[in-house]
């Protein structure tokens, strides 16, 4: 039996624009592909979604962002203090320890309960052979780098081979960067997300802080595909914001699009 494909690619170019059109795309980057095997004797229909952002790109008057997250404090391990005899959460010092035994290391991250005071030390490698380590992680152990700690202690994953239990925190720090489109009659907004380290606000929740629309709000145009989030899973919008990730929202049918447009450029509406 014959079967047929279909396809969708998503091209990203050098500003970091998607198309989903079909077809050579000189200068640009495929960073998805969606295909489906069907019968020829059925008839194949896109998505709604992917129909109804199909139909948004060819919106003229559009504007596309970049955000670029970043969390301010960094997630707290939850450990046994034998001083507080109990649990408590412990806050990074923002210094490390190395100690060598021959040609082996040994690294770790210290941490300080924030009640008492008292110290634990976060692994960072162990009885590692110094030609292993690469020399810029060697320097930053050797000099307490503050952007190479920055970087351990807001790495969750990494942490949760210590502990069960992390505090973590939603509050971040937005940049916003235009790149391309215009500010004025602007009624389709596509928002690329950008999180160099992992971050833990959900995206409603981002997006209702920085447009000044609610998150109930959001989920109604979610249910009328007016926002799409892609890569799109099943409660994306209540999950975490991923780096890479992509919002597309129609303003066309909301009496305050230029106000929330505004927002997402980085401005303040007018009073």
């Amino acid at each position: 039996m014959i079967f047929l494909a279909f396809v969708e690619v998503t091209v990203r170019d050098r500003n970091g624009i998607a198309d989903l059109k079909p077809g050579t795309f000189p200068g640009g980057t495929i960073t998805s592909i969606r295909c489906q095997t069907v019968s020829p004797h059925r008839v194949l229909k896109p998505s709604s979604r992917w129909t109804s952002l199909r139909k948004n790109q060819t919106m003229s008057h559009a504007l596309t962002v970049r955000w670029t997250i970043e969390p301010t404090t960094a997630p707290r391990p939850w450990l046994a203090c034998s001083r507080c005899r109990g649990q408590r959460p412990f806050v990074c010092s923002g210094k490390t320890r190395l100690n060598a035994n021959g040609r082996r290391l040994d690294a770790w991250l210290i941490y300080r309960c924030a009640d008492c005071g008292d110290s634990w030390n976060r692994p960072v490698f162990e009885r590692k052979n110094v030609r292993d380590v690469a020399p810029d992680t060697l320097d930053a152990l050797q000099n307490n780098d503050r952007a190479w700690i920055h970087g351990v202690a807001f790495d969750v994953e990494d942490l949760r081979r210590s502990t069960t239990r992390i505090e973590e925190f939603p509050d971040c720090r937005v940049s916003h960067h235009v790149l391309a489109g215009r500010l004025e009659g602007s009624m389709r907004l596509e928002i690329l997300f950008t999180a160099p380290t992992v971050v833990s606000v959900r995206t409603d929740r981002l997006l209702a802080a920085e447009l000044g629309v609610s998150r109930s709000r959001l989920a109604r145009l979610a249910e009328t595909d007016r926002v799409i989030l892609m890569p799109e899973t099943r409660r994306s919008l209540q999950r975490p914001i991923k780096d890479g990730a992509r919002i597309v929202i129609d303003l066309s049918a909301e009496a305050d699009w230029a106000e929330i447009v505004e927002r997402a450029q980085g401005g303040s509406p007018p009073a």
